[in-house]
């Protein structure tokens, strides 16, 4: 009997936990377009950053990666220490556009970031027209400031990229 109560206390615990990251990874697929909604991939939009402050480093290069981030996002983080170093090894420029509604948050982000990667502001209008309404969402832009790809996945930019140069 003693022995009963601990391992019914451990199966407990691991059904409590199970079922946190059960609800977490709900939570995440969540945030993945449904089929008939937004695809995660549109090729050759009519979205352009001609207008953006940003547009004298896209005009250099054939194609630039441009992450919009915001400063509170954890993933935005981690996704632009990857970006970092696949821009790197890819041999393409990137920028990053950071909403600003925390300001705070928005000068730690270029604090942290600021000497490795181009960060700029992008303001709720900015994002808006662009139809960003997710972070991190990355656009592969062209020399004219026209959008390639819109994605929330850095993966298939680099796909691209990497399918473009064979």
């Amino acid at each position: 009997m003693l022995l009963f109560l601990p391992v019914s206390f451990l199966f407990l615990l691991t059904i409590l936990f199970t079922y946190r990251k059960m609800r977490y990874l709900s939570f995440e697929l969540s945030r993945l377009p449904k089929k008939n909604e937004k695809n995660i991939t549109k090729f050759d939009s009519n979205k352009s950053l001609a207008d953006i402050e940003a547009i004298s480093k896209i005009q250099k290069n054939e194609v630039t990666i441009v992450m919009f981030a915001s400063p509170t996002c954890a993933p935005c983080h981690a996704e632009l220490i990857d970006l970092i170093r696949l821009s790197h090894e890819l041999n393409t420029p990137f920028i990053c556009l950071a909403e600003t509604s925390d300001q705070e948050a928005y000068q730690n982000f270029i604090g942290n970031f600021g000497e490795e990667a181009e960060i700029y502001p992008a303001s709720e209008e900015l994002l808006e027209k662009l139809d960003v309404d997710a972070f991190p969402s990355f656009f592969l832009v062209d020399s004219k400031g026209n959008v390639l790809i819109d994605t929330v996945l850095l993966t298939v930019i680099v796909k691209a990229i990497n399918t473009k140069r064979m």
